[in-house]
């Protein structure tokens, strides 16, 4: 499926150009590169400099969030809140994105992992990054008040949104970053009305693959998966119509019935099927096969770990303990 000579002007079913996706170990980067192979969709992944702007956001507007969002700083150094600090950690993971496309800093996926759009995906410069940081910076040189920050923010998202989009023209321009639905409220006042989807996968799974990956202590990344779920809904409550939850079990198992329940989410043209085709004939693995190669094996003491830190959720969820 080919994205040349695509109609940008969107017709009558066409939604929101802006589309975000999210979730924690749980299966985003499979969804993003089936969603970019639809004709209207063009995929930008990961950029996680953006998380960091929105945590100013929220700082700003609830002050004692401080000590929770600066644990969830990434980089963690420089330490704080304020032009300097946020500008310096934004430029550090842009510069990480840059190294991960070029394949000198690790993706955190497996070796078995291959995805047709490839773990990491977008179309501009380093060079550009940080010339459009330069201008957010510029803009916030006078006040750094929430409305500023938002207003400056929502511009750094459109520059380099469009240029991504210059590079690959399409109607639907669909982010993929981990921690962003939990910003979704923040995300709101920069870009205004968008679609947001967070992939959920059972917690059991998410923290054994997670701490395969050593990023954490079990309890701290169940407490993660719960929270960023719990969070996404909450931040959700100002456009519920706007905010879908995705199940990954779903998708492994029913790839194109459930890309056509996102599709209409996004209001767009239906193409389940085609997607699926298109993604198993240039990965070379079926979907299916490729989800059974990324499960951990089971492990009753991390498992415990999950069950005491949100059964609730699970339970919420529809999953059997």
């Amino acid at each position: 499926m080919s994205h040349a000579n695509v109609e940008l002007n969107r017709d009558s079913r066409m939604g929101l150009p802006y589309g975000f996706i999210g979730g924690f170990r749980s299966g985003t980067t499979l969804l993003v590169n089936l969603l970019g192979l639809h004709p209207l969709i063009t995929a930008w992944y990961e950029t996680k400099f953006l998380p960091e702007a929105l945590r100013w956001l929220r700082v700003l507007r609830f002050p004692t969030d401080i000590e929770v969002e600066m644990a969830l700083s990434s980089p963690p150094q420089p330490a704080g809140f304020g032009l300097g600090p946020v500008a310096a950690r934004m430029r550090l993971q842009m510069e990480y994105d840059e190294a991960r496309l070029r394949g000198v800093s690790p993706s955190g996926k497996g070796h078995y992992e291959r995805y047709p759009l490839g773990a990491d995906r977008i179309h501009y410069s380093l060079q550009d990054a940080t010339h459009a940081l330069d201008q957010w910076r510029l803009a916030l040189a006078s006040s750094e008040d929430g409305n500023t920050v938002a207003s400056a923010t929502g511009e750094l998202i459109r520059c380099l949104g469009a240029r991504h989009l210059a590079a690959e023209p399409a109607a639907l321009l669909i982010n993929k970053t981990p921690e962003l639905p939990r910003f979704g409220a923040e995300l709101r006042e920069c870009v205004g009305p968008h679609k947001m989807i967070l992939l959920v996968r059972d917690g059991r799974e998410v923290v054994r693959s997670a701490a395969a990956l050593g990023w954490a202590e079990p309890g701290r990344l169940a407490y993660l998966w719960r929270e960023l779920i719990l969070q996404s809904r909450e931040a959700a409550r100002g456009a519920p119509e706007n905010y879908r939850e995705v199940r990954y079990e779903d998708l492994v198992a029913a790839p194109a019935h459930t890309l056509d329940r996102v599709c209409d989410f996004l209001r767009i043209p239906l193409a389940g099927t085609e997607m699926v085709k298109a993604y198993d004939r240039l990965a070379s693995v079926p979907i299916s096969s490729s989800a059974l190669r990324t499960q951990q094996p089971s492990d009753y003491s991390l498992d415990k770990i999950t069950l005491k830190e949100a059964s609730d959720l699970l339970a919420d969820l529809g999953y059997s303990f």
